[in-house]
C-alpha cells in the first residue's frame, strides 16, 4: 500500500469558539480494523457548513469540516483475527477493497450503524445511534488532505467518472437529496405533473432527474438566470411566479424554499391527495395560517421531508451521472486557499454555481 505522511493540513472546527482554523501538522491517526484511508480529491462545500459553524446543531468536540466526499483509495485494514462472515452486511465492501486501491471512491456521510431497529426498518438516514456523527457534521470529514472512513461507508465511483473527482464529491449531497426525495413521490411520467419551487443547484439537478424519469417539470423561480437554465436543461414550463388565483393543479410539489409564501403557494396548487416534499427549509421557520392548514386538511394532501438520501440512492445517483442523465453546475476552488472566501460568498449570495474545493 502506499506510503502516507504522518501530519497533514486540515480544516478543523473548534466546537467552542466555532471558529474554522487550518491546521498545518494534524497528526493523520493509525488505521484501525475495518477502516480505509482516503487521499482526498474534491470536497464539495454546502450551506449546512454555515449552519454549522454558526453554531447549530451545537456539537460536543472539535472536527474536521466538509460532508461531500470524494477520494482515492490509499490504505485500508482489515485484520485476519475479525470474521466477517459471508451476510455481515460489511462483507461485500471489504471483499471489493481488497483489488480497489488506487480507484476513486465517494463517502456515505451519513454512516448509519446498520444494526439498531431504525435502520433494520430501511431508515438509515435517520440512525438514532449515530446522530450528529456524520462525516464533517459531529465527525472528521473532507476539508482535508486525507481523510479515515468506515470501509462500509465507501461507495466505488463508476468507471465513467473515475477521473471526475469533482462532480463526484457533488453528487454525495446536491444531487443524493432530491434524487432520494423524488423517489419518494408517486409513478413518474409524463403525465404526473411536478411543480419545482426554487431551481438553484438542488432544484436544477431535481429538475434533471425528473426528465431521467420522463415527468412533466414545471419549475418557478425569481431569479430570471435560473429560469434561463430551466428551460436549458428542459423544464416543461417556467415562471416567475405563480399566485393562487392560478387554477394549476399538479400532482407534486418540491419546494426548495420553504418559507410561508412558498408552501402556501405550493398547497395552494396541489390537487386533492396530492405530495407536498420539503427539502428548503427557510431559516425563519414556517408559520402557517389557519385558512393554509384547512386547505390542506380538506384537500387530504400528502406533506413528506427529505433528507441526504440512502447509501444505495447514492450507488444509483453515481450511476446516473455517469450516464450524463444529470450535470450539475459547479465551480472548483482551491481547499486551502479558497475556503473562507468561498463560505463568504455563499453567505452573501455571490456564489451561483455549488463549490467543490480540490486540495
Amino acid at each position: 500500500m502506499a506510503q502516507v505522511p504522518k501530519f497533514q493540513k486540515a480544516y478543523v472546527l473548534d466546537h467552542k469558539t466555532l471558529k474554522l482554523n487550518l491546521i498545518e501538522d494534524l497528526p493523520i491517526p493509525e488505521l484501525q480494523h475495518g477502516q480505509a484511508l482516503l487521499k482526498i480529491k474534491a470536497a464539495g462545500l454546502c450551506h449546512s457548513d454555515l449552519n454549522i459553524i454558526g453554531g447549530l446543531p451545537p456539537f460536543q468536540e472539535d472536527f474536521i469540516l466538509g460532508h461531500e466526499i470524494c477520494g482515492e483509495l490509499v490504505q485500508f485494514r482489515i485484520d485476519k483475527d475479525k470474521e466477517i462472515k459471508e451476510n455481515d452486511n460489511k462483507f461485500k465492501q471489504y471483499e471489493e477493497v481488497l483489488n480497489s486501491i488506487g480507484k476513486l471512491y465517494t463517502v456515505y456521510n451519513v454512516s448509519p450503524c446498520r444494526d439498531c431497529s431504525v435502520c433494520k426498518q430501511g431508515n438509515e438516514v435517520s440512525c438514532p445511534v449515530n446522530h450528529l456523527k456524520h462525516y464533517g457534521i459531529g465527525r472528521d470529514g473532507g476539508y482535508c488532505e486525507y481523510a479515515i472512513v468506515e470501509i462500509k461507508d465507501l461507495v466505488l465511483v463508476p468507471k465513467e467518472l473515475q477521473d471526475k473527482p469533482e462532480i463526484c464529491a457533488i453528487a454525495t449531497d446536491a444531487i443524493l437529496t432530491p434524487y432520494h426525495g423524488i423517489k419518494k413521490l408517486k409513478k413518474i411520467d409524463e403525465n404526473h405533473k411536478i411543480l419545482l419551487i426554487g431551481v438553484g443547484g438542488l432544484g436544477l439537478n431535481a429538475l434533471q432527474i425528473i426528465k431521467s424519469f420522463n415527468g412533466y417539470a414545471i419549475c418557478c423561480d425569481v431569479k430570471e438566470s435560473q429560469r434561463t437554465r430551466a428551460k436549458e436543461f428542459g423544464a416543461d414550463e417556467v415562471y416567475e411566479k405563480l399566485d393562487e388565483t392560478n387554477s394549476y393543479q399538479v400532482d407534486s410539489v418540491i419546494d426548495f424554499v420553504g418559507n410561508d409564501e412558498t408552501v402556501k403557494l405550493a398547497l395552494s396548487h396541489l390537487k386533492p391527495s396530492g405530495k407536498l416534499l420539503l427539502v428548503g427549509i427557510s431559516s425563519k421557520g414556517l408559520k402557517l395560517e389557519p385558512r393554509t392548514i384547512t386547505r390542506m386538511v380538506w384537500k387530504e394532501l400528502d406533506i413528506q421531508t427529505t433528507c441526504i438520501g440512502t447509501q444505495q440512492d447514492q450507488f444509483e445517483v453515481l450511476q446516473l451521472v455517469g450516464q450524463g442523465k444529470v450535470v450539475p453546475k459547479f465551480e472548483v476552488f482551491s481547499l486551502f486557499e479558497d475556503l473562507h472566501s468561498c463560505l463568504e460568498d455563499m453567505k452573501t449570495g455571490k456564489l451561483f454555481d455549488r463549490a467543490v474545493l480540490v486540495p
